[in-house]
């Protein structure tokens, strides 16, 4: 037997909890939750937000399973490793963990600003973020190293004349590769694209 059901506008505002309504009612009607296969979008989208919030902290796996227990934390102590490893200085790590982390936040704030919708690929983003502002700090660091020098005073304009091609070249060819995904079939992917590329304009 199926049933279709169409959710009124507080359905839609709060589906986790019309879900659970929904399955409750059943349930006291004489029907066992296990039989219940519901679907849909809004099905789905509860589930897929279940699912997010579990890569971001899952309370269920165990606390010595860091790498499962949150997928994003991880991503971010690796970032925050190896800009430790690479920058060796505490300003220079606050700076551009602080900028890759603001890159990540305002891609994912204008998901809801232009109608996406969260995904499961949205977990891939601080990554790639992070990449990206590395490898960008360690050019510009590199440069600045270089020019301090030679001329202490004239040493930042330097370091910045000298890294703006490669960082702009290199900003733009992950950017472009983003981009490409945007002509994908699946929404999640062209969404993970549009979102990707905004996050490494910030970065950049």
């Amino acid at each position: 037997v199926a049933l279709a059901v169409v959710l009124s506008e507080a359905g839609l505002a709060d589906p986790q909890g019309t879900l659970q309504l929904l399955k409750d009612r059943a349930v006291a009607a004489g029907i066992p939750e296990a039989s219940l296969h519901p679907g849909g979008k809004q099905v789905t989208g509860v589930a897929l937000r279940g699912e997010l919030s579990k890569a971001v902290w899952n309370k269920a796996v165990p606390a010595q399973k860091l790498h499962e227990r949150s997928v994003l934390l991880i991503a971010c102590v690796v970032g925050l490793g190896l800009s430790i490893w690479m920058l060796r200085s505490a300003r220079l790590i606050i700076t551009v963990m602080g900028i890759a982390y603001l890159g990540v936040l305002y891609a994912a704030a204008f998901v809801p600003v232009v109608g996406g919708s969260p995904s499961i690929l949205m977990l891939a983003i601080p990554a790639v973020l992070i990449t990206v502002t590395l490898s960008g700090a360690i050019h510009l660091v590199n440069y600045w190293k270089q020019a301090s020098l030679a001329n202490p005073q004239t040493a930042l304009i330097t370091a910045l004349k000298r890294a703006q091609g490669p960082n702009l070249w290199a900003g733009a060819a992950v950017a472009i590769g983003c981009a490409s995904l945007m002509s994908s079939t699946l929404g999640p992917t062209r969404e993970f694209g549009v979102f990707a590329v905004i996050g490494c304009g910030i970065s950049v």
